[in-house]
């Protein structure tokens, strides 16, 4: 899950942003 790691790291320091693109990730596996 180093990708993951790597798109939430690109997300600005907003939690709300980096749960959301999170989310969005694992639903796009």
């Amino acid at each position: 899950m180093h990708q993951a790691e790597y798109e939430l790291n690109k997300v600005p320091s907003g939690t709300t942003p980096k749960l959301i693109m999170y989310l969005l990730y694992l639903l796009s596996l």
